[in-house]
């Protein structure tokens, strides 16, 4: 797959423009930029830009600050900046983009020291202004500096934003469908790669030599590499021991592209060949994966999905002798939560586990969030057995599974977006033996 058209700054600003219009006139917003983070001594983490300010600006840069202005003439973009930069910081750093380039990239016509903010947020503020902003600086800016107060005065803009974020356009869909590309490629490079005696960092070294080789610098998250009973911890990050014949090896990792993430997991045999109860364990969650994804389209709840998945992992957990009694009788007392502990999924997008509600809440109820086309997330069914287990069989003991695919809800049902890295019994184990 080619790679992607990066987002335009014609979209970033058809972004404001919808942003604005959920205010009310001579409302003001206002967004900060990430800031530098120290990891030790003189050493800086590496910069990763707050995901809503990217998503209105597409700008890279720390120390920035964002303010809308909504006019009935003309509304207001204007960008604040630390413009002090030193010759050790050139020397160190290289050079800031210029003004000039900034404007560029994000269409403002107004670049002012961050020193001016102050000022100019007085001049714009009337009666009856309300300030948009995070519950972090610049909220506590505005009630200092401003004279503001909340709840009245000032306002959290992220769940404006985060509805937004939620119908991903062409263009951010192009860059997801490019991201999880690369990440089914790498997790085709480690089962490919793996084989008894390995360890799991030698498998998490192919997983990132596969992303860095295709320009996602970043990880989505640490990878979660997991053998044996180690994949009944959820967000196993240590990978360090090693893989042994007869142990499954959950690998639960995504790339990241220009700001837009992947989030998908694996689990086969490290000797590449399941063995009759891992099978029958795998079927069970690969059913109940799919008995969601069956009804995935505009229109059903999120509450669908789960009460679905609920039941499916349920009823596979009876068949396997996992679970005894009823299917009605199991659900009421939700047995299933003792081997499938977490949701269904999530939505996806600029975060991992991506902004916006599951549930929406009004001023008269709760309302179900419905499903629309345009909408991304996981679908991750698992089932976890751990070793210290003693209500069950010894033979499920220190077994856990995850199968977790990336879906886009389309106008017309669903798309998997990570449909190319195998996940039935059969195609796993060629693909291994190949």
């Amino acid at each position: 797959m080619d790679k992607p058209i990066d987002i335009q700054p014609s979209d970033f600003a058809t972004r404001r423009q919808n942003l604005l219009k959920k205010i009310n006139h001579n409302d003001i917003i206002l967004l900060q930029s990430a800031q530098v983070q120290f990891r030790n001594g003189d050493i800086n983490h590496i910069f990763y830009q707050d995901a809503d300010f990217y998503y209105l600006t597409g700008l890279n840069q720390p120390d920035m600050l964002l303010l809308l202005h909504k006019d009935t003439t003309e509304n207001l973009f204007v960008l604040f900046m630390s413009q002090t930069q030193s010759k050790k910081d050139e020397c160190f750093l290289g050079n800031l983009p210029s003004i000039e380039k900034i404007c560029q990239q994000s269409t403002a016509k107004i670049v002012l020291p961050l020193e001016k903010l102050s000022e100019y947020c007085k001049a714009l503020i009337k009666e009856d202004t309300q300030v948009y902003t995070p519950p972090t600086f610049p909220h506590s800016w505005a009630m200092q500096h401003l004279d503001l107060q909340p709840p009245h005065q000032i306002k959290n803009i992220r769940p404006l934003i985060h509805e937004m974020r939620l119908i991903k356009t062409p263009s951010e869909l192009a860059l997801m469908r490019y991201a999880i590309h690369i990440s089914c490629r790498a997790h085709i490079r480690a089962m490919q790669y793996c084989k008894p005696g390995c360890y799991e960092y030698e498998i998490e070294a192919e997983l990132q030599h596969e992303f860095n080789s295709h320009d996602c610098r970043f990880a989505a998250y640490p990878s979660i590499v997991a053998g044996a009973n180690r994949a009944n911890i959820l967000h196993y990050q240590n990978n360090h021991a090693q893989l042994h014949k007869g142990d499954l090896l959950l690998i639960d990792a995504g790339a990241n592209y220009h700001y837009y993430n992947a989030d998908i997991t694996r689990t086969f045999p490290v000797d590449g060949h399941f063995t009759a109860i891992q099978r029958d364990l795998y079927q069970a969650v690969l059913h109940t994966q799919q008995a969601v994804i069956n009804i995935i389209q505009p229109g059903i709840t999120w509450t669908n999905l789960e009460v679905t998945a609920e039941q499916a992992i349920t009823e596979n957990l009876i068949d396997l002798g996992i679970l005894s009694g009823s299917l009605e009788q199991q659900l009421e007392i939700k047995a299933y939560r003792t081997y499938f502990m977490h949701g269904i999924g999530h939505w996806l997008g600029m975060d991992v586990h991506d902004v916006g509600d599951y549930q929406i809440n009004n001023e008269i109820k709760r309302e179900e969030r419905i499903l629309q086309a345009g909408m991304v997330f996981t679908v991750e069914p698992g089932i976890y057995i751990r070793d210290d287990n003693k209500t069950v069989d010894r033979k499920w003991l220190g077994k856990g599974i995850r199968i977790e695919d990336n879906i886009l809800v389309t106008t017309d049902g669903c798309e998997i977006l990570s449909k190319t890295l195998p996940k039935q019994i059969n195609a796993i184990e060629t693909l291994m033996q190949n």
